[in-house]
């Protein structure tokens, strides 16, 4: 399904304003929507991670994790207070070094064309819930590309796999990211081995008068 930024403003923003999602939301932002007083805007929210060394079940964003230009727009796994956001799409990238341990100074890519993945990357797990809710639980080789054929038919132009419907994240609750990798983990000693996790969706702002 490919899909434009343009479409996930579409769906995201016909999503939250479903009779039923409306309802979930707080009274006051239901009102205001109602009102014109908010409006749905195109919204990315990101993690990035060193992940050398790890095996098992790693959790990647944690509630000790602060808002860093660079590293994650979010502060302490969570959106900001009262902007709820519908997710369409969940993107996944990958990133190696010899040298480097900064999350901030490499070149993050889901395509083999521009970095070898790391096998062990490719069959791990993934999971993204939202306190106890799931939003995607998948192979992580469904969030990339190889070397020798393009993305998939759920990948679009933001690099992004679109959920079957959108999910609504609640900002007092958690985002929890998780990978499952076999057991021989990311443990290769020539590269340090680095993720980038990004919720692609619409949120809920205050409405701008021009």
């Amino acid at each position: 399904m490919q899909q434009s930024k343009n479409a996930i403003l579409e769906a995201g923003a016909k999503f939250l304003s479903s009779d039923d999602v409306l309802a979930r939301l707080p009274k006051q932002i239901q009102e205001d929507i109602r009102s014109g007083k908010k409006e749905f805007a195109y919204a990315e929210f990101y993690m990035r991670k060193l992940l050398s060394g790890q095996s098992g079940i790693v959790q990647v964003i944690k509630e000790t994790d602060d808002k860093t230009a660079g590293v994650t727009n979010m502060d302490k796994g969570k959106l900001p207070e009262d902007v709820y956001m519908a997710v369409v799409g969940v993107g996944i990238a990958y990133a190696y070094s010899a040298t480097l341990t900064n999350v901030r100074a490499v070149r993050y890519s889901n395509s083999e064309y521009l970095n070898t993945i790391t096998t062990q990357f490719i069959n791990s797990d993934f999971r993204l819930k939202n306190g106890d809710r799931t939003i995607i639980e998948a192979r992580t080789k469904k969030f990339l590309a190889n070397a020798y054929s393009e993305y998939g038919g759920e990948a679009n132009e933001e690099n992004a796999v679109i959920l079957p419907q959108p999910k609504l994240i609640d900002p007092k609750k958690i985002v929890n990211a998780e990978f499952e990798f076999p057991d021989t983990g990311l443990t290769a000693p020539t590269n340090n081995h680095f993720v980038e996790i990004v919720m692609y969706g619409v949120k809920v702002v205050d409405r701008v008068n021009m």
